[in-house]
């Protein structure tokens, strides 16, 4: 169950140089190109794989037989390639850009992977639009995955530092003690689980980037409307959420 919010400041992000690569199927390099068109890039970006073919993320990104349209694909690209090049955080994409649906995956949908101190996980996405669009939209998240890595300061994973997911969608950094999983971008809403004991109590903080004034509904089931939470630009909140059962987080512009 959640518990009432405690209400904090966000401190501002600071620049983080650590080192990029990237591994890509649907987008067809598209993420990579985004990036080498960033200012400063050549100093952090060490190079990215198109794997466009299964059997070349097979062999060259370490991904297990079998389908790679799953979170377990893009986890293993990401790692993989992150491992390949020696760099400090690996992102991959891979899903389905149509026209036609692909290991009965429908249009639109996407897996997006980050590798990194502190940033394991996976995010499955549901993109609407053409094929053009949908690799564009996926490119996209990939790119504010690893815009907002590098903001971060302090990069690096230790007792007291949390795990961290970030929503572009929502403009939203959600940080636990516990890994996430079964991270789910559905609209306005984002839908994941804390890992750990069923019904353990965990802190789950919450804080803003990139959005002056947003309403956020924190709810463990999408049917209800939850408990909603007003956050300006640069605030966060805090509450405690039980492990291993699903919660959802959604967000609208606040009037």
């Amino acid at each position: 169950m959640l518990r009432e919010p405690a209400r904090e400041q966000t401190a501002v992000p600071g620049a983080d140089t650590l080192t990029v690569s990237v591994a890509e199927s649907c987008t067809g390099g598209l993420l990579a190109a985004r990036i080498v068109d960033t200012p400063g890039s050549g100093e952090w970006f060490l190079g990215g794989l198109v794997a466009y073919d299964e059997d070349t993320k097979f062999r060259l990104l370490g991904v297990a037989p079998g389908r790679v349209i799953t979170r377990r694909a893009a986890a293993q690209m990401a790692a993989g390639v992150r491992s390949l090049i020696g760099a400090d955080l690996g992102v991959s994409i891979t899903g389905v850009a149509g026209p036609d649906t692909e290991e009965g995956q429908p249009v639109g949908t996407v897996y997006v992977g980050v590798s990194g101190p502190g940033s394991d996980y996976t995010m499955r996405l549901a993109l609407p639009g053409e094929p053009e669009e949908i690799r564009a939209g996926a490119a996209r998240h990939g790119y504010e995955q690893v815009a907002w890595a590098r903001r971060e300061p302090g990069n690096g994973r230790r007792e007291d530092r949390p795990y961290r997911v970030f929503v572009p969608e929502g403009g939203l950094v959600m940080e636990s003690g516990m890994p996430f999983q079964e991270v789910t971008v559905d609209g306005d809403r984002v839908r994941f689980a804390l890992m750990g004991e069923q019904s353990a109590q965990e802190r789950l903080r919450i804080a803003t980037v990139g959005r002056d004034l947003v309403e956020i509904l924190v709810s463990a089931d999408p049917a209800e409307p939850g408990m909603a939470v007003r956050l300006g630009a640069g605030e966060d909140v805090s509450l405690q959420a039980s492990t291993g059962a699903p919660l959802h987080v959604g967000w609208r512009p606040r009037a």
